[in-house]
């Protein structure tokens, strides 16, 4: 059980973050920063730290723990989140605060020959979901939490439902990746996976992967907050 110095900003903050509507992984990972930042300074409130606490504790992540440039600006927004929406006390005008710098380096790209080595060795269902992430753009949360109301295969479109930022869009696939859809669709309908209330419950309980499904389609339907990552 988490201490009271610990337990009292956290679920402010997480109240805060979903107010906002925050995703649920940027969410998980501020409230994660937040208490790491907390139980660094040995549990105290943070109510009563201010910028050197928070440029120890920065400097404790790039010195100590060898973090990233990136990462460390990820707690920074964490914590500069907490003290604005939280505390309600303007952390960035505090002269002495710390700001890290990217570094800038080259991209990892995989040729087309590399690409295809790839794909070429998976499965039908993960084929489908590996090129949809390739060739149409998707992210990986944005392609599992794919419905069929969301392909628009007859206009050669994917609706992204709730994507980065809260947001809407419209993503291409070529016509290779429209036909292995609908085939994939049509498929799914003539043959339904059998119990597929059983299986999920029984993914939930052994710790199996789940995709969130799309706050709207929540409130109608609130079975599908719980919408299963993969087939089994």
């Amino acid at each position: 059980m988490e201490e009271p110095p610990v337990s009292e900003p956290l679920s402010q903050m997480s109240a805060a973050l979903r107010s906002r509507h925050y995703s649920r992984r940027t969410a998980q990972a501020y409230c994660l920063w937040v208490r790491r930042f907390i139980r660094f300074h040995g549990v105290r409130h943070p109510a009563d730290m201010a910028a050197p606490e928070i440029n120890a504790f920065l400097t404790h992540l790039a010195v100590d723990a060898n973090v990233s440039a990136s990462t460390r600006r990820q707690a920074l927004c964490a914590i500069l989140f907490l003290y604005r929406h939280v505390i309600g006390r303007e952390v960035g005008e505090v002269a002495g605060l710390v700001r890290a710098r990217a570094s800038r380096r080259l991209p990892v790209v995989l040729t087309r020959d590399e690409v295809e080595a790839v794909l070429g060795v998976l499965g039908c269902d993960l084929w489908l979901m590996a090129s949809l992430m390739y060739g149409a753009g998707l992210r990986l949360m944005e392609r599992l939490r794919l419905r069929a109301l969301d392909l628009e295969l007859r206009r050669g479109e994917i609706i992204v439902r709730d994507g980065k930022g809260g947001k809407d869009r419209v993503a291409l696939p070529s016509r290779t990746l429209t036909t292995a859809a609908r085939a994939s669709a049509h498929d799914g309908a003539s043959h339904p996976p059998a119990r597929p209330r059983r299986r999920l419950g029984s993914r939930r309980a052994a710790g199996g992967p789940c995709a969130q499904a799309p706050k709207r389609a929540v409130r109608p339907a609130p079975a599908m907050g719980l919408s299963a990552a993969a087939p089994a």
